[in-house]
């Protein structure tokens, strides 16, 4: 579903929210950035985090040691015998310092 973000105060023309951006569909104001380390597509009603980050609290947060994640998850899960590398598509992500809110 695309979500439109008017470009002018007199709203003639409306265009999507462009890549890493986001606009909940009953919210009349602008698009907005993906918070730190989350993407979207274009015309995207939230972001989503990477393989390796969870989402919490309206942020991407990476996931600790010895924990995994899908993209998009809301939740890691630590790795154990039933669990491997092979089963998440991880990248490599630099670890943030702060990340702020």
């Amino acid at each position: 579903m695309i979500h439109w973000s008017c470009n002018s105060p007199a709203c003639f023309r409306c265009e999507a929210c462009p890549k890493n951006t986001y606009k909940p569909l009953s919210d009349p104001s602008p698009c907005t950035p993906c918070p730190v380390y989350s993407t979207s597509d274009p015309g995207a009603e939230s972001c989503s985090c990477p393989a390796g980050f969870k989402w919490s609290e309206g942020r991407c947060v990476m996931c600790s040691e010895g924990s995994i994640s899908q993209p998009g998850s809301d939740a890691c899960y630590r790795l154990d015998h039933s669990l491997s590398c092979h089963d998440f598509p991880l990248k490599t992500f630099p670890k943030p310092t702060t990340i702020s809110t």
